[in-house]
């Protein structure tokens, strides 16, 4: 191919691209931007006990959380490993949960801890979903409070790779 040919095929690449998102972009109607306030959200919830890995137990802790949108059934013979894995639809305007209390048969409070697949953003400081520690509101209130720890951590997401609180937004 020429060097020519190149230049022409780029520029109608180029032609088409703009057309296409000009007629995106320049409506006659009004745009509307819409804040989602819910959103499913994968969890995976620790510490109980194998006796209660049912599906019984299973609605009841994703029922805590927020509303069970699905269960997914981890291991063979519908039982899990270590954690049930839940799809829940969550208020995404509340902040995230870190455990819920499962009460066993005796009476016995056991904490379940809950860690969130695929979060993208979240503060540590307020864990709201959508912006990072380094831009929450409430930063402030935690600098005047001395306080450097911080109720919420990397530790609430499944680690499987991906941005961090000192990269991005």
């Amino acid at each position: 191919m020429g060097c020519g040919e190149d230049h022409i095929r780029r520029k109608i690449t180029r032609d088409a691209m703009y057309h296409v998102l000009k007629s995106l972009w320049f409506t006659k109607e009004d745009v509307i931007f819409v804040v989602l306030k819910e959103g499913i959200i994968l969890v995976r919830v620790f510490n109980i006990p194998f006796d209660y890995l049912d599906k019984e137990v299973a609605i009841e802790v994703g029922r805590s959380i927020g509303e069970v949108a699905t269960i997914d059934w981890h291991a063979k013979d519908g039982g899990w490993v270590d954690y049930i894995r839940l799809g829940v639809k969550i208020d995404v305007l509340k902040p995230l949960r870190r455990a819920v209390h499962l009460v066993d048969r005796d009476g016995t409070e056991i904490i379940c801890a809950i860690n969130y697949e695929r979060l993208l953003v979240f503060s540590y400081i307020c864990s709201l979903i959508g912006h990072l520690t380094k831009k929450c509101n409430r930063k402030e209130e935690q600098i005047d409070a001395n306080n450097q720890s911080f109720q919420y951590g990397k530790w609430l997401k499944v680690q499987i790779g991906g941005q961090t609180q000192t990269r991005g937004n």
